[in-house]
């Protein structure tokens, strides 16, 4: 008899233990999976800084959450933390989110990039400081400037051609003589090097063209070998062209297959014999099609190329956000938007003359709310310290799956006392 109830009691354990086992794995199965969501920066794979970067975002299951194993504050799901200005180049960090059962890890990739103190304000500024980063440009003749609303010389292009084709300026055979050319000209090895490369041609019998600007049309000719034309078809998007010649016509081209900024090519007049900026060479240049693959993989950006439709119409957007005036300095904020269990996050950009900064706002189909420090609410924002000319957002969208769902960028436009985002 005690033999049995010992069996008994055995048998009662093992069941037990089998049980608990089961439900314990069961627990494992079913937890819930912590949520990290990177609110700001929006564009966050790399984050681009040349400064400290600040990293706001959200936790859901979970309030516990670390940063390299080091206790970050999360309140009301909400967390912000910064971290120091890294050197120029790549660093990872890690983000943990763990509850009693599971750990939810999130890399956060910041690209550290060099700049100067007036490429700020310039929509090209991402672009001229990675080329910055990578030498491939350089400062205004040593400058801690960049100066990139100067009209590039040719003697500037030809520089920057020897450096993207890693070429020394040396060893050439054949010296070439111009009238603009001197052997004391700081570009003189440069220009005698691209001559015998066949990089560039003279302007002119006896004329090199030295200090002489760069057209539209001119870039376009000389940045054919660089570039791979996708579109040849029959599309005339600007009026302004001769479509009879060459070279018109093949600005057409490189436009159509996305290697022209937008600011050119958003109106039907494209300007082929206007001169073109430092800036505006800084975005063309990183989007040849070398160095746009060495810059994807030495730095991890991907610098998308902007085809042109023909009816030059702008994409539609889930998104259309409007800021009314309450006073001259004071705008409340409205929103349209399509957000049906979605997640909307906007970061209204804007520059002061050394630094870029960022208002965050979001919807969740109820309204559109500023989030400022730890906290969510609607308020009125006051832009009386901003310039309003340098004024532009970025935008994600989340699903119900917590996936991105649709991403973009565009511009804020200010007239008649309302500022427009579209």
């Amino acid at each position: 008899m005690r033999l049995i109830k010992l069996l008994f009691s055995v048998r009662m354990k093992i069941s037990i233990s089998k049980y608990l086992y089961i439900f314990v794995l069961l627990s494992f199965v079913f937890a819930e999976q912590p949520i990290i969501r990177i609110i700001s920066p929006i564009n966050n794979d790399p984050i681009i800084t040349t400064e400290k970067t600040i990293i706001f975002g959200e936790v859901k299951k979970t309030d516990s959450l670390y940063l390299n194993n080091n206790k970050i504050k999360v309140e009301k799901g909400l967390f912000r933390f910064e971290i120091p200005k890294q050197y120029p180049g790549k660093r990872t960090f890690q983000l943990s989110a763990r509850n009693d059962q599971q750990t939810t890890n999130k890399d956060i990739n910041i690209l550290t990039l060099k700049t100067l103190l007036d490429c700020y304000l310039s929509p090209f500024k991402k672009e001229i400081d990675i080329l910055l980063t990578m030498e491939i440009i350089s400062s205004y003749f040593g400058t801690d400037f960049f100066k990139p609303d100067n009209f590039l010389t040719k003697a500037e292009l030809v520089q920057t051609l020897l450096k993207l084709n890693n070429i020394q300026p040396l060893g050439y055979k054949t010296r070439y003589h111009f009238k603009d050319l001197f052997p004391n000209h700081w570009a003189y090895e440069y220009i005698q090097t691209a001559l015998n490369r066949n990089l560039v041609e003279p302007k002119e019998s006896g004329l090199f063209g030295t200090n002489s600007y760069i057209s539209r049309k001119e870039l376009a000719t000389i940045i054919k070998s660089l570039i791979t034309i996708t579109n040849t078809s029959q599309n005339k998007p600007f009026l302004d062209l001769n479509y009879n010649l060459t070279d018109e016509k093949l600005i057409s081209d490189i436009a159509i297959s996305g290697y022209l900024p937008r600011e050119w090519t958003s109106s039907k007049e494209i300007q082929p014999n206007k001169a073109i900026t430092r800036a505006e060479f800084a975005y063309i240049i990183a989007r040849t099609d070398n160095l746009r693959k060495r810059i994807k993989n030495e730095l991890g950006v991907d610098l998308a190329l902007l085809p042109v439709r023909n009816n030059l119409e702008q994409t539609a957007k889930s998104i259309e956000i409007k800021l009314q005036t309450i006073t001259p300095s004071t705008y409340k904020i409205t929103a349209l938007s399509n957000t049906d269990k979605k997640m909307i996050y906007i970061a209204l950009k804007f520059s002061d003359k050394y630094h870029d900064k960022s208002i965050i706002l979001a919807d969740d189909g109820k309204g559109l709310d500023k989030i400022k420090g730890d906290n969510v609410f609607t308020t009125a924002i006051n832009l009386s310290k901003l310039n309003k000319q340098a004024l532009s957002y970025e935008y994600k969208m989340f699903n119900s799956f917590n996936l991105i769902e649709e991403a973009g960028k565009g511009s804020v436009a200010f007239a008649n006392g309302t500022l427009s985002i579209y």
